[in-house]
């Protein structure tokens, strides 16, 4: 290593100051595919109501091993049931971690019974992961999966595209697309 005895003070580093460009918000998620994940435990859940009397909550879940290792996926479960399955991402959720925990009434959880398996329920599970994107713009859920993300002439994945609707910047995150239940 070199002192800066014998460095020249004078000399000029760095960007010019005019082109100057300041670091990017626009972080690459994890590629879409399979993981094995965890459940941040530093992290206190936020139980939310819905105005359809669903509880939700965001989560954190940690990649366990290969490229990805300790990279965090956000994602938000629900007790909402679809019209076309009947289980909610919680549910989801539990049974992909193992949890082998019986509702008190024998048939359906309470809110609070659903909030306390949660919140000692961590994993690992393997889950599905793919792209979504957000516009900022529109205000919704833009892009709605990986496919329709554009490739470089390499073939990879690009992270931003335009927004199908205002053409406005949108900007891949890594989300939870299917929990995986053996």
């Amino acid at each position: 290593m070199s002192d800066l005895n014998d460095l020249n003070m004078d000399m000029e580093v760095g960007a010019a100051f005019d082109e100057y460009e300041k670091p990017s918000n626009d972080f690459r998620p994890v590629d879409p595919g399979e993981y094995s994940l965890i459940r941040n435990g530093d992290q206190a859940l936020e139980w939310k109501s819905s105005d359809k009397g669903n509880v939700y909550t965001n989560l954190k879940f940690l990649v366990q091993g290969g490229d990805f290792n300790g990279r965090t996926i956000f994602d938000t479960i629900s007790t909402y049931v679809g019209k076309f399955r009947k289980a909610s991402s919680v549910q989801d959720f539990l049974a992909a971690c193992g949890y082998d925990g019986e509702p008190e009434n024998g048939s359906r959880f309470t809110v609070q019974e659903i909030i306390d398996a949660v919140n000692q329920t961590f994993g690992p599970f393997t889950a599905y992961v793919d792209w979504q994107g957000y516009c900022p713009n529109c205000d919704k859920t833009a892009v709605k999966s990986s496919k329709f993300f554009p490739r470089d002439e390499d073939g990879r994945l690009l992270h931003t595209t335009e927004c199908p609707i205002c053409e406005g910047k949108v900007v891949a995150r890594a989300r939870v697309k299917r929990f995986i239940v053996e």
